[in-house]
């Protein structure tokens, strides 16, 4: 006896997950770029002082150190350079 072929839709695997809106999305993104921000300050400095030379980027050097300079007196600038060396102790051992 042969068997009748039946069609089967493909399997979605995502069909019944829940869904996220963009908002939350939008949300995290705020929330690192924050984040980056204020305790990045050095890096994003060193960042701006590496990009081609033009009228542009001098502006973004400037807006880096200002911001770096705003971000050594509050404080939270000083924990990039003590995190790195952590961990680098870290990884020595």
């Amino acid at each position: 006896m042969r068997r009748a072929i039946v069609y089967r839709p493909p399997y979605e695997p995502t069909a019944h997950a829940p869904t996220r809106g963009l908002r939350e999305v939008w949300r995290a993104l705020v929330a690192a770029s924050l984040v980056m921000l204020v305790f990045g300050a050095e890096p994003l400095l060193r960042w701006t002082e590496e990009l081609p030379v033009n009228p542009v980027t001098d502006r973004l050097v400037l807006a880096a150190e200002t911001w770096h300079g705003w971000m050594e007196r509050a404080g939270p600038a000083r924990l990039h350079p003590w995190l790195k060396a952590e961990i680098a102790a870290l990884t020595k051992r």
